[in-house]
């Protein structure tokens, strides 16, 4: 991977790491809508620090599944992701906007069990990308930016 491409996906995949943790502090305050949306946001930037790596660039998509099935043709590992995905996709718009869910408070509508699901699936994400694309795993330095 050249140097540039190196250092595009790694500044992806600091800030989905970044996600992860604001969600797990979210959820811990019972910000539950809000915990599930970074863990969306969490997989959608690891995955396209993959893509990064691989000279993609123009990244349109928010869809995780999409993205997953574009990095699982370059490391197949990441395709185990893709139920992970399907589930973190579900957030992406219902956990902010009340007419994405029949018009339900999402603050309302979301609760400790799903966020920790969420960030059980956002980290299997991130883990695995950071395996796959040989960055510092996010358990080994939790708190290193903040």
């Amino acid at each position: 991977m050249r140097d540039q491409n190196r250092e595009a996906a790694r500044v992806w995949f600091e800030q989905a790491a970044d996600d992860l943790r604001l969600a797990a502090h979210v959820a811990q305050g019972g910000f539950h809508a809000d915990a599930c949306f970074h863990c969306q946001q969490a997989a959608e930037k690891a995955l396209k620090a993959v893509l990064y790596a691989r000279r993609r660039r123009a990244i349109t998509t928010h869809a995780t599944q999409n993205l997953v099935d574009e990095a699982a043709r370059h490391y197949p590992e990441l395709a185990q992701l893709a139920p992970a995905c399907r589930h973190l996709d579900l957030y992406y718009a219902t956990t902010r906007y009340p007419n994405a869910i029949g018009g339900a408070s999402p603050c309302r509508s979301f609760d400790a069990d799903q966020s920790a699901a969420a960030i059980a699936d956002a980290k299997a994400v991130i883990v695995a990308v950071a395996e796959a694309l040989d960055f510092e795993s996010p358990e080994a330095g939790e708190n290193s930016t903040h």
